[in-house]
């Protein structure tokens, strides 16, 4: 049996069963079987909604194939894993926050390196959240939930601008050098959540 079909058994019974201790073995078990801990980075193309409504599919797909061939050698150089590309996002995990953070600045930088090589009008942008926490982790690497998947896309796809890279306040507490970065704080109230955050400043280079 597959991870995601065990997962999806472990559900079925989580939610037919009426027993509170039931639910709470079944909720140890998720846990103990797909559980992890670790730096969740999801990055997404800023505006690019109105941009393939503008230029069409095949745009579209062309710029995400580019962002993908950018993204990914990074992310691994860094000690990062990919879990998934989902439309113009990229979920990676990492076990450091440090590593997420370098990698996000050095994604940023070859970003916009690849910009000055073609027009303006095929550029890419790039907004980068980052969390740390306890999260699912399915398929070896083929999917993601938990607390820190839901703050680093609000964080990267919800709140980041083109450029920007913001790390929750919990996520930024787990690195020990944080006189390596030059920091903005910032608190932002999104869906119901107050995140207290921190804007990574970088040099585009």
């Amino acid at each position: 049996m597959s991870h995601t079909s065990t997962l999806h058994t472990l559900l079925s019974s989580y939610i037919t069963t009426s027993e509170e201790a039931s639910r709470s073995a079944i909720d140890r078990e998720i846990w103990q079987t797909f559980g992890t801990t670790g730096a969740v980075f999801i990055s997404d193309m800023a505006r690019f909604s109105q941009t393939c409504l503008e230029h069409g599919i095949v745009y579209y797909l062309a710029m995400v194939s580019r962002m993908q061939i950018v993204v990914t050698p990074i992310i691994q150089n860094h000690g990062g894993v990919v879990i998934k590309f989902e439309a113009d996002n990229c979920f990676a995990r990492f076990a450091e926050v440090e590593q997420a953070i370098d990698a996000a600045i050095e994604i940023q930088r070859a970003i916009a390196e690849t910009n000055r090589k073609t027009p303006s009008k095929r550029d890419i942008e790039l907004s980068c959240g980052i969390d740390y926490g306890d999260f699912l982790l399915i398929d070896e690497d083929q999917d993601c939930f938990g607390n820190p998947v839901n703050r680093a896309s609000k964080l990267g796809e919800d709140i980041a601008g083109a450029g920007e890279i913001l790390v929750s306040r919990d996520a930024m507490n787990q690195v020990k050098q944080t006189e390596r970065f030059a920091l903005e704080h910032k608190q932002y109230s999104i869906s119901g959540m107050t995140l207290d955050v921190c804007q990574i400043l970088y040099e585009a280079q």
